[in-house]
């Protein structure tokens, strides 16, 4: 979704995505619920479900602002 205001236009990202477990690559980390990513040590929540690896992904990206 993208959302112009007067001074603002940012999109905003908000999607489930699933990867198989064995198909992740050696630089994550799976403990607990959690999915860690080693290079940059960042974190995100996960549900796993047998093989299966859910993630809700959500973040806003500035496309272009006026202060």
């Amino acid at each position: 979704m993208i959302t112009i205001d007067n001074n603002l236009m940012v999109r905003n990202y908000d999607f489930d995505f699933k990867e198989q477990k064995d198909s992740l690559d050696s630089s994550y980390q799976i403990v607990g619920n959690t999915i860690i990513d080693i290079k940059d040590s960042s974190k995100c929540k996960i549900k796993l479900r047998g093989n299966t690896i859910y993630i809700h992904l959500n973040w806003v990206d500035t496309l272009f602002n006026i202060f």
